[in-house]
């Protein structure tokens, strides 16, 4: 069973060729590996480099007559199996090939209409290869692909139903073109228990077997039974040894992950140039948690020199991922209103987007205190201020700061002073650093 690939005229390459000899034509046709061969001239003992203006050479053979074709009349040249048939589809037979083509339909694309005149020119490819976004070629079956639709249960002709996805994955990876994405949702299946009986050994054989064939997504599973204790002893060098493999395949999640590791020192040697590098890679395949990492570093100044724009942008961009906690970052930054000028109708929109949030709850409650960007109304301010200190002690000593450095509001040490000791009462051991710096700064007058 084979998958064709399609492809629009101006996206042709060199790549999407792959070349042999006679002899090897011969044994791919005789095993029925070929969907369509193209002969290309050519002399010398190397591939040739395809004129992409005239890919087809000066003879092409039709599948359909495949019974009929006879090597002897083929030259000694090199030849491309991919090549199957050109034509110009309209939008909705193009519609109606994907259709076929996701569901591995072949009678169907035999009997669609290739030739019709219509708005779009496709060329089709075959046999067995897709590419991902990164090039890396994948061999797919029908049986991998309706193990997809039956998974997923998105397709009318394909109701959700894990029995028959399950049989379906299975029947993918006992072929010999099985590839790490089949194995990786067999895996999945039997470490869910979707379609058969929950199997962790199972699972951990079929994921070692993928990851082993390059799946990040394995690579990632393996890391997380073993930091979990699912299926296998918990062993945090395993975990974190799959982690960085799955990482470093770009698997967001484990980039991630990693970067936490190694920003904190947790399970790794600290080493925070290291995980911003981790979180930049993330954060570029659109990680929301990784973006707020990004922000935060940016916004603390942690390698360096604070980059206020860039900590917004971090920030805003984890927020249109879905990261609302990303809101308190933003609101913050134009709060305290260092490296940017104050703006309290950004505090507001953002703060109050996550207002349970006990620092948002803290710079809103400070706000009414003070009567400055919401109405003046001290009682209610100090509910807000009060609600926050329980969820959370040091958003007292924040405060503390900000009257002490006259960050977004005034400077008034007899303030802070008292939201010092409110924040020791409540057993914020820090606040002791920010009393003694006011303490130092009032002797030095």
């Amino acid at each position: 069973m084979a998958f064709w690939r399609l492809s629009t005229k101006n996206r042709k390459s060199a790549e999407t060729h792959t070349f042999m000899s006679k002899d090897d034509l011969r044994i791919k046709i005789v095993e029925g590996f070929v969907t369509g061969v193209v002969s290309i001239n050519t002399e010398g003992d190397s591939p040739p480099e395809i004129d992409l203006d005239n890919p087809h050479g000066t003879n092409t053979y039709d599948i359909a007559n495949v019974d009929e074709w006879n090597l002897e009349e083929f030259g000694d040249g090199w030849y491309s199996e991919v090549f199957l048939v050109e034509g110009k589809l309209s939008k909705a037979q193009m519609k109606h090939l994907v259709e076929l083509w996701e569901e591995g339909n072949l009678a169907g694309l035999e009997d669609a209409g290739w030739y019709d005149e219509g708005e779009c020119e496709w060329w089709m490819f075959g046999p067995l290869h897709l590419e991902d976004e990164q090039g890396r070629v994948h061999v797919k079956t029908n049986d991998f692909m309706n193990g997809f639709n039956y998974f997923n249960g998105q397709k009318s002709n394909y109701p959700q139903d894990f029995e028959r996805a399950f049989k379906s994955f299975s029947m993918a990876c006992d072929s010999k073109n099985a590839d790490a994405n089949a194995m990786t949702w067999l895996a999945t299946m039997y470490f869910n228990g979707q379609g058969c009986i929950q199997d962790y050994e199972l699972a951990r054989t079929w994921f070692e077997k993928a990851s082993n064939a390059g799946s990040a997504m394995a690579a990632n599973w393996l890391a997380s039974m073993y930091d979990e204790g699912a299926g296998v002893s918990k062993d945090p060098i395993k975990s974190v040894a799959f982690r960085k493999i799955a990482a470093d395949r770009a698997h967001p999640e484990a980039q991630f992950l990693l970067g936490t590791y190694l920003f904190n020192g947790e399970l790794m040697q600290k080493n925070q140039q290291e995980a911003n590098r981790y979180f930049e890679l993330a954060a570029n395949q659109d990680h929301a948690g990784a973006c707020n990492w990004r922000g935060f570093i940016e916004h603390k100044g942690v390698l360096g020199t604070p980059n206020i724009d860039e900590a917004v942008k971090y920030y805003s961009k984890a927020v249109s991922l879905g990261f609302t906690a990303a809101h308190r970052g933003i609101g913050v930054i134009f709060f305290e209103g260092v490296g940017v000028k104050q703006d309290l109708e950004q505090v507001k929109t953002h703060l109050q987007a996550i207002e349970e949030d006990p620092v948002a709850l803290a710079i809103l409650g400070l706000m009414h205190c003070e009567g400055s960007g919401l109405e003046h109304d001290p009682i209610k301010g100090e509910e807000m201020i009060q609600k926050a200190s329980v969820l959370r002690a040091n958003v007292l000593t924040q405060l503390g700061v900000y009257f002490r450095d006259g960050l977004g509001v005034k400077p008034d040490a007899d303030k802070a002073l008292k939201f010092f000791q409110r924040a020791i009462a409540l057993g914020d051991e820090s606040a002791r650093n920010g009393l003694d710096k006011l303490s130092k700064m009032r002797k030095d007058g």
